[in-house]
């Protein structure tokens, strides 16, 4: 697909240049306050007599850590985005996409700070509660869509609550609806590793869909603060404005 019109993107989104990352190995890079140089050698080895090795250590390039993420994860690079925790995430894209799009529709309950960062941006809350049997609907969440618009919809399933886990049919339902009408879909899939399932998938096909994963709690590794987004080219791109992301755990 490739017919989607991104109104929620910022208009002037062109005249903000990403940071670039330049490789320094073999550099000494003053701006970052290391001693990592060829030049420096007997320096660092009198540091090292003294310090902890640990404390005496440069920044990571993150540019490589992406190359290697990239093929960890079997996804393209160029759809892949990494954020210092899921937090970062949801902050990020709820801020960079809800610029010229006010609605959000959040299924509820739901993970309290998608409500906060939605008031701080602004946006219009719309609840997409459960029915009588702790389930959210399909039914409503397309008729929330058909009534409100162009908007943002938050699916954390399995939802981090109740457990509910949406269907891949009903997850297809959504997404095809919201496209209709130039909707974006995110995707929170935290606890999709202890249901055995991914939707990465849906990321990699639909040009509406961010999905947003964390190795906080599968992998439990939260004390690594890292998450990431995978979605088409053109949101990852427009979000690589709003991502300073520059370092990266060991």
């Amino acid at each position: 697909m490739n017919n989607f019109n991104y109104h929620h993107f910022w208009n002037d989104v062109d005249t903000v240049e990403a940071k670039k990352k330049v490789s320094k190995i073999g550099k000494l890079n003053c701006a970052s306050n290391e001693l990592i140089h060829h030049d420096l050698a007997c320096i660092n080895d009198d540091m090292i007599k003294v310090l902890d090795v640990n404390l005496n250590n440069c920044y990571i390039y993150y540019p490589d850590k992406m190359v290697k993420f990239s093929k960890l994860l079997q996804i393209p690079k160029e759809n892949l985005q990494l954020f210092s925790g899921s937090d970062d995430a949801i902050k990020i894209v709820l801020t960079a996409l809800g610029i010229n799009c006010k609605n959000i529709i959040i299924q509820s309950p739901n993970y309290e700070n998608y409500y906060c960062y939605a008031r701080l941006n602004g946006h219009i809350i719309v609840q997409w509660n459960m029915d009588d049997t702790y389930h959210f609907a399909v039914s409503k969440g397309i008729e929330l869509l058909e009534q409100i618009g162009v908007s943002i919809v938050i699916l954390t399933t399995p939802n981090g609550f109740t457990g509910f886990t949406m269907t891949l049919e009903d997850i297809t339902s959504i997404i095809e609806v919201a496209y209709s009408n130039n909707s974006i879909v995110v995707i929170d899939q935290a606890y999709a590793p202890f249901a055995e399932i991914n939707y990465i998938k849906f990321a990699l096909k639909y040009d509406n869909v961010i999905v947003i994963s964390t190795l906080s709690k599968g992998l439990g590794l939260a004390g690594a603060r890292l998450a990431y987004t995978c979605t088409c080219k053109n949101i990852a791109s427009y979000l690589t404005k709003w991502n300073g992301l520059i370092v990266f755990p060991h």
